[in-house]
């Protein structure tokens, strides 16, 4: 008993000891970033993060006011700058872009009629349509979407960008999941037979 005890008590010390150097490891690295050193990765020190997640390929305006926007609004403290606390925030919602980021662009490029590198509102709801095999969505739910992506780059300017489609086809997934689960919930509690149905 005691072995197994022990063995136990060295499994958690190790634990411990990776992630205290895990935490060391992404201190050096905002640090790093962290050029002017005011605790805070400003817009142009993200970039530079970015870049440097990106294998040293440039990143957008865009690209890089999404990621401010998502990792600033983490805690709530609207500071303009990207915080330790909110540091792998920001790595986690630019990875998640990025892994999506040329299927979004294909989506972009066929559903963008205006060839001006955003949709409007009638281009998001062709795009969502395909994506519900032909169904379109109703005037609620393509306003629900649009509304929801709109702002994801920390400004409402009324066009859905490539990097704001992302949440919205996220979004748009959400809700169609939510409306088969509620289906699912309604249909399991009703018994049909040839004399009528019954409420279970």
């Amino acid at each position: 008993m005691a072995a197994a005890v022990h063995v136990i008590s060295r499994k958690r010390e190790a634990a411990r000891q990776s992630k205290r150097t895990q935490q060391k490891q992404i201190e050096e690295v905002f640090q790093e970033f962290d050029v002017n050193k005011n605790g805070l990765l400003e817009r142009t020190e993200l970039s530079g993060f970015l870049r440097f997640l990106n294998n040293d390929k440039p990143v957008s305006d865009d690209e890089v006011a999404l990621v401010l926007h998502i990792a600033d609004s983490y805690d709530g403290v609207l500071d303009g700058g990207v915080s330790r606390k909110e540091f792998l925030v920001a790595a986690d919602a630019w990875s998640s872009y990025n892994s999506n980021k040329d299927y979004v662009m294909k989506l972009m490029s066929k559903f963008d009629k205006s060839k001006n590198g955003t949709l409007s509102q009638e281009e998001l709801k062709e795009l969502l349509q395909d994506l519900n095999d032909g169904d379109p969505p109703s005037a609620s739910e393509l306003e629900q979407v649009f509304r929801f992506a709109d702002k994801k780059d920390g400004t409402i300017d009324g066009v859905i960008k490539p990097t704001e489609l992302v949440f919205a086809i996220s979004f748009w997934y959400s809700m169609l999941e939510e409306e088969k689960s509620l289906f699912d919930k309604v249909s399991n509690n009703y018994r049909c037979g040839p004399s009528g149905c019954l409420i279970v």
